[in-house]
């Protein structure tokens, strides 16, 4: 049982070597962070008064991850808007890892961003870390594009996220995680009244309940209001496999002048399928998506996008 709570002052010490450690730092993983970097890591006490310092405790009450929710005035915020939260420096310690407990520090973040009563809250990562940008739009966080100004560490601009908190009869996206392929999928299948694109989705549900690796050639995007979470529309992209990403953004710097980030899908030939058509924010949202998607030169055409997206 992990419990997410506001760090006490007499552990920020430790807090800031789990975030030097939880970013891999220290061991083999990952090289020495520059002075700037190594202070900012540490530094979890300025971190505690930009707003709410969280850690992720076990059983045992060890702290086992870590993330700084900050006001928009604090001076360590650099993404967040007046009346906006923003949340940096989430991380979980190698031990620790693919437990949950990133997703648990995410949405106890947002639950306080809200009692704020901030209007979104903001955050960014690196633009080739797909783990966790996948994390985010698991959760509804929506890529803002027209955002992402400041470098990264690692080259290209970082890559910037949204979560709504004033619209909670609106629609969000979310990346599908495994266990919710079937069903939107089998939404997908049942609304559709193309025979070739009803044996598609029937193709793609076969490769789900397959190997780990059929299963990986996909994404399914579900678009749901935001609070009820009512399925409104399903989109299927192909994945592209991390040893694909250089050789994908070799293509998309040849096919776009604009150099972006990475994508986490291919999108040439999208499916998308609206329940309801009378529901436009659904059909907003999946615009919204396929151009998201298509942010790295990967663009699909306007006349092929349009026929995507039942009108």
């Amino acid at each position: 049982m992990v419990l997410i709570r506001t760090a006490h002052p007499d552990e920020f010490r430790l807090v800031g070597r789990v975030t030097y450690e939880g970013f891999g730092h220290g061991s083999s993983e990952r090289g020495e962070p520059t002075p700037e970097r190594l202070a900012l890591l540490m530094d979890a006490e300025a971190r505690a008064a930009g707003g709410d310092l969280l850690v992720a405790v076990d059983d045992s009450d060890m702290i086992i991850g870590t993330a700084s929710l900050l006001r928009a005035d604090s001076a360590l915020s650099r993404q967040a808007s007046e009346g906006e939260a923003e949340l940096r420096l989430l991380a979980v310690l190698p031990s620790a890892r693919q437990s949950g407990v990133g997703l648990d520090l995410m949405r106890e973040a947002i639950t306080r961003a809200r009692d704020w009563g901030a209007h979104a809250l903001v955050l960014d990562t690196g633009p080739h870390n797909f783990r966790s940008q996948r994390l985010y739009h698991s959760l509804g966080f929506d890529r803002v594009p027209e955002r992402e100004a400041l470098p990264s560490s690692g080259g290209g601009p970082l890559a910037v996220f949204r979560y709504r908190l004033d619209d909670p009869e609106g629609v969000a996206v979310r990346l599908s995680n495994d266990a919710a392929r079937r069903s939107a999928l089998h939404f997908r299948s049942r609304i559709t009244s193309d025979p070739t694109m009803t044996q598609r989705s029937e193709r793609m549900s076969e490769q789900n309940s397959g190997s780990s690796t059929e299963s990986d050639l996909f994404d399914v995007w579900r678009v749901e209001t935001r609070d009820a979470r009512r399925l409104l529309a399903v989109v299927l992209t192909h994945r592209i496999r991390p040893s694909e990403s250089e050789a994908t953004e070799s293509r998309a710097e040849q096919r776009s002048p604009l150099r972006s980030v990475s994508v986490l899908a291919d999108v040439a030939d999208p499916i998308a399928v609206a329940a309801e058509s009378d529901y436009p924010d659904a059909h907003a949202a999946i615009g919204r998506l396929l151009d998201v998607l298509t942010h790295g030169g990967l663009a699909v055409p306007a006349r092929e996008r349009a026929g995507a997206v039942p009108g």
